[in-house]
This record gives C-alpha cells, structure tokens and sequence, in this order.
C-alpha cells in the first residue's frame, strides 16, 4: 500500500510525467475519433498506450533532436496522437490471428 501512496505522490520516481502523459492520452483518444472496430476495453488500452507512448518517447525526441523544454506538450500529444495507429495495428492483427475479441 505505501508503494501505491508513493506512485500517486511521487509518479516521477517510477518514470511518469504526469502532464506528458495526458497530452499523449488526448492525443490518441482525438486520433480515435469514433471507431468502430474496437471495443470499449480495447479503445481504453489504446488511449492509456498512446500516454505511455509520449510519457516514454517525448523525452528520448527531445534528447537526440535537442527541441527546447517548451514544446514537450505538444509533441506528446504528436506521439499519442500517431502511437495510436500502431497500437491499433497490433490489436486488430492479434484479433485477426487469435479470431477473439
């Protein structure tokens, strides 16, 4: 229990930037618009991949393309936004695969 305190106290020590995250997540929940093909728990995991995708790649871009601090928002919300259609891909070739929802 003093672990999940500390995560919700302290997200940066197990490596979330919390606002990267949501604008990564806004940007893949705008990217999915209102898809069809996917089921509601598929469409959560895919807006919670493309946060996971910016909280992850936004500061690795920045690193190698030396972009100044101010714009990490919005290139998290450029990495949700285009994250999604990979994670899409997979879901839908998993689907096609296995043949289960």
């Amino acid at each position: 229990m003093d672990t999940i305190i500390d995560f919700l106290q302290h997200p940066s020590r197990y490596g979330l930037n919390v606002g990267v995250f949501i604008a990564g997540a806004v940007g893949a929940f705008v990217k999915m618009g209102n898809k069809k093909e996917l089921t509601f728990w598929q469409s959560f995991f895919t807006v919670i991949s493309g946060g996971a995708i910016a909280n992850y790649l936004t500061p690795a871009a920045f690193h190698f393309i030396n972009i100044p601090d101010n714009m990490h928002f919005g290139f998290a919300f450029f990495f949700g936004f285009t994250g999604l259609e990979s994670v899409k891909w997979m879901i839908l070739k998993f689907k096609d695969k296995y043949g289960k929802d």
